[in-house]
């Protein structure tokens, strides 16, 4: 599962990251920019989601079995 989520995260910042070139004189269209823009804040809050949920489930499944 480690292995996993560690590939996850890192597919997640090549998404992040090569979509950078846009946002440079090589694009001149503010439109195509504007929407990589948007592109790129879905792709880093689904990262941050994906990774929390991850950790509170790890976290309660931890609880559990301590409590019990």
């Amino acid at each position: 599962m480690t292995n996993l989520v560690e590939i996850f995260n890192e597919v997640a910042i090549m998404f992040s990251i090569y979509p950078m070139i846009v946002y440079t004189d090589f694009v001149s269209d503010p439109e195509t920019q504007y929407l990589v823009g948007w592109a790129s804040i879905v792709v880093a809050i689904l990262h941050v989601c994906t990774n929390l949920y991850i950790i509170v489930d790890r976290s309660f499944k931890k609880l559990y079995h301590f409590i019990r």
